[in-house]
């Protein structure tokens, strides 16, 4: 999951609005959003390759969501997948049902939301473990810590406040546009892949998307 915009009390009517992409490449085994077989309180879409997921829900009325972070250094090869610390979280069962921050560390850098019931939650393990709970707002994440100026989440921030039960999605002109190469080399990196990756639909990686 690769670009994020969520709305936490703001509304009325809705007190959650999340709007998503999930960037990954194609050849990588997925299925789509759906309620599991075991356990069967959850839905979500399922990485195939390591049995986790990018986004849910559970009828225990939670919301999870993790992004990779970048910035730390390439992935480590042999840690478990990120998917499968949100897998666990919407189980309520599992090794990282209720993970310590030594647990958190087991995996290679994530930013993770997590919504239940009462409250909202923003994890990430670096620069070192760190949980806080959110505020009522509206938030964009990406690749970078939370709200940072992150090109993906600048263009995918919602067009107006939310004061209408009408939602607009800025669709799809926003959302196709390509960040500028000063705002992708500002990061640090800049190649072709990195200018198709900094839209929040990236035609060559989407895999899904949610609203």
């Amino acid at each position: 999951m690769c670009v994020l915009a969520l709305a936490w009390r703001v509304h009325a009517n809705w007190p959650f609005i999340v709007a998503g992409n999930r960037d990954e490449f194609h050849g990588r085994p997925a299925r789509r959003l759906q309620r599991w077989d075991q356990p069967d309180h959850v839905l979500a879409g399922k990485d195939r390759q390591s049995g986790g997921t990018w986004l849910g829900v559970s009828e225990e009325g939670r919301f999870a969501v993790v992004t990779n972070l970048r910035g730390f250094g390439p992935s480590e090869t042999g840690r478990p997948s990120r998917g499968v610390l949100l897998r666990d979280l919407l189980a309520g069962e599992g090794r990282y049902a209720e993970p310590s921050d030594t647990d958190l560390m087991d995996f290679n850098p994530f930013n993770l939301i997590l919504i239940r019931p009462a409250h909202a939650e923003f994890w990430s393990n670096k620069p070192n473990p760190a949980r806080r709970r959110l505020p009522s707002g509206v938030y964009g994440l990406s690749n970078g810590a939370l709200d940072e100026s992150w090109p993906k989440s600048v263009s995918c921030a919602f067009a107006s406040p939310i004061e209408t039960a009408t939602i607009s999605v800025p669709w799809p002109f926003s959302f196709r546009r390509i960040a500028s190469s000063t705002a992708i080399s500002s990061k640090g990196f800049m190649d072709i892949f990195t200018l198709a990756r900094s839209t929040p639909v990236p035609s060559g990686f989407t895999r899904g998307l949610t609203l």
